[in-house]
């Protein structure tokens, strides 16, 4: 417990919890909470108590009316490491959620089915192949599978479709898996349509009375810093929340905060993997590779709320809106060698971009953006190199093999292997 006087400010912690009913006090279950490992001083919080003038005259000249406690609203801001979960899905073990993960399975509104890996059998190409017997129900298209090659690094790929025991992937690995590679399974974070979960956050500081509940909270915003130069790669969440309580006047008990062993959490720094892009359809690996200096993938997400007069404070619910342009876009810088992309863009071609983070089983991410058309390409100097920047936009999954589901469809994914 600290001593008297003030406590420092960017000691604390924040723990999360998918919300059973909407913008409802559920700390008396506070021992669910999952503790989110947030960057140091990234995290604000607003606790907004609307007051409002009673309207009424008054009969004095300096009198002022007493003012009407109106709704109360919350937000907070943090930034996480973009980790995978340190949990390698190979034939024995499944892939496990992380408290990044959870938050993204409400941000997104999708999470795959999380699963083992298997063993790969005798007859694989470089895309195609079986695994054990009765394993195929293990994986699904619309997710992501790794296997380690020749030099030990593990390739990511995302999945185009698995009849049985045979799965596809949409690019080839660099090799032939060989009997018994293990094939990694993945923990997959995919774009819904209509998500309908919403979160509670705790943010507890040093003092005995600095614990405040957010309830009914979900995305306003998120940004993903993406840097090549060995520094950690990030994600900055921004939610919104439609009431908030004082720890005092929650159901939960407080105790004082003590250190903490965030779960399945264990990041990387963001210069090892691989930038590749290919024709939609096509599964050629040779020629996939991108040398890029720079690149983004920026989510174009927002949801509004939707009124209510016996919701919380007003609201019934967040409802994912739509934008009417892509939910997602992007660009990368690269090196000018010829007029490729500029092709690219003329002949309209519908392309997959992945970014592979890591080359470790376990410790690898991999963002796939499934379709997507080029909408712009400048030539720039970059840093004295002559470079061109290529934008694009991303539209529905045109790759993964007859659609039926928001994983099948998803134009943006986040894949942890």
């Amino acid at each position: 417990m600290p001593a008297a006087g003030p406590t420092v400010q960017n000691v604390g912690l924040i723990q999360a919890f998918v919300e059973s009913t909407f913008g409802t006090d559920e700390t008396a279950s506070l021992g669910s909470f999952t503790a989110i490992p947030f960057q140091e001083g990234s995290a604000t919080m607003t606790l907004t108590q609307e007051m409002h003038d009673p309207l009424h005259a008054v009969q004095h000249h300096h009198d002022y009316r007493e003012e009407v406690l109106g709704k109360k609203t919350c937000a907070l801001t943090m930034t996480l490491p973009l980790a995978p979960t340190g949990v390698a899905a190979n034939d024995s073990t499944a892939a496990v959620q992380s408290p990044l993960g959870l938050l993204l399975s409400v941000a997104m509104g999708g999470e795959n089915t999380l699963a083992e890996g298997s063993l790969a059998v005798t007859g694989w190409t470089s895309s195609v192949g079986d695994v054990t017997a009765t394993e195929g129900s293990q994986f699904d298209k619309g997710q992501a599978i790794g296997w380690v090659n020749g030099s030990s690094q593990l390739e990511a790929r995302p999945t185009e479709r698995v009849a049985t025991d045979t799965i596809t992937t949409k690019l080839a690995f660099s090799g032939t898996p060989a009997n018994t590679d293990v094939i990694y399974n993945s923990a997959t974070y995919f774009l819904a349509s209509d998500p309908d979960n919403s979160l509670q956050f705790v943010v507890r500081g040093l003092e005995s009375q600095d614990e405040y509940v957010l309830m009914g909270c979900q995305l306003q915003s998120m940004t993903m810093s993406l840097p090549l130069d060995g520094t950690i790669p990030t994600v900055a969440f921004t939610w919104q929340g439609v009431d908030w309580l004082h720890g005092d006047d929650a159901a939960g008990t407080f105790n004082q905060i003590t250190p903490v062993a965030y779960a399945n959490t264990s990041p990387i720094t963001g210069q090892s993997g691989r930038f590749m892009s290919q024709i939609n359809g096509t599964a050629t690996y040779t020629g996939s590779t991108v040398c890029v200096s720079s690149l983004s993938f920026e989510p174009q997400l927002a949801y509004q709320p939707i009124t209510c007069p016996s919701g919380i404070n007003g609201v019934l619910r967040w409802r994912l809106s739509r934008n009417n342009g892509p939910s997602i876009m992007g660009n990368f810088t690269t090196y000018y060698e010829d007029q490729t992309w500029f092709d690219v863009r003329d002949n309209r071609e519908d392309r997959l971009i992945l970014f592979q983070i890591g080359t470790t089983a376990g410790e690898t991410v991999l963002i796939e953006a499934s379709t997507v058309q080029v909408t712009d390409v400048q030539r720039a100097d970059d840093n004295g190199i002559a470079g061109q920047v290529v934008t694009w936009k991303g539209r529905l999954d045109g790759d993964t093999n007859t659609p039926t589901s928001d994983q099948d469809y998803s134009p943006f994914r986040i894949h942890f292997l």
